[in-house]
């Protein structure tokens, strides 16, 4: 859903810094940083199309019953891919300026927070979330039918490998500096209480 999409996209931004979070805090210049120009780059080509996907595909539920099929104007596919790109990377942003502020606790539990409002949305509209259909079949009773429908099946199917494990790859690689630097600290710490 896009609200619930906007959400993912700033936890996907925010999660990618916060892998890279090593090497930010050498990265003081935003604009010049190729860690968010990597990030960016990744939910063009991964988050935005996977996401398009569904509201192409259900734009009834995925607009929460404001559009249909036949309704779903160009702009708002538009509006909605410049919204999970901005949301990216000012998730992003945010875990960078967290960094470099010295507030690793808060740069490591963002991509956490910035789900909330997706959490927020799957309980306060269960009618929305657990049907699939359109607008007409919504509004005449909307019968639970989320498990059944094409949605559930390409949220199990098609995200795992569209986008998480991309993402997946991408964080593991860029935490690679953190994990060493966990490393030696645990080791430093064994070495200090022998």
């Amino acid at each position: 859903m896009v609200q619930i999409d906007v959400a993912l996209s700033a936890a996907g931004g925010a999660t990618l810094a916060s892998a890279a979070r090593v090497q930010l805090r050498s990265e003081d210049r935003i604009w010049r940083n190729g860690y968010l120009g990597a990030a960016v780059a990744f939910s063009g080509f991964f988050l935005v199309p996977s996401l398009l996907y569904f509201l192409g595909s259900w734009p009834a539920w995925d607009t929460m019953y404001l559009f249909d099929q036949a309704t779903l104007p160009g702009w708002f596919l538009a509006g909605s891919a410049g919204a999970f790109l901005a949301a990216s990377g000012l998730g992003f942003v945010s875990v960078h300026a967290t960094i470099l502020k010295g507030r690793a606790t808060l740069a490591a539990i963002l991509p956490a927070i910035y789900l909330l409002p997706a959490g927020a949305v799957l309980l306060a509209f269960p009618p929305e979330v657990l049907h699939v259909g359109s607008r007409a079949s919504f509004a005449a009773g909307a019968p639970v039918n989320l498990i059944g429908s094409g949605v559930f099946w390409a949220l199990v199917l098609v995200m795992p490998f569209t986008l998480m494990l991309p993402l997946a790859i991408l964080v593991w690689r860029w935490a690679q500096p953190a994990i060493a630097e966990l490393k030696t600290a645990r080791a430093v710490k064994r070495a200090a209480s022998s």
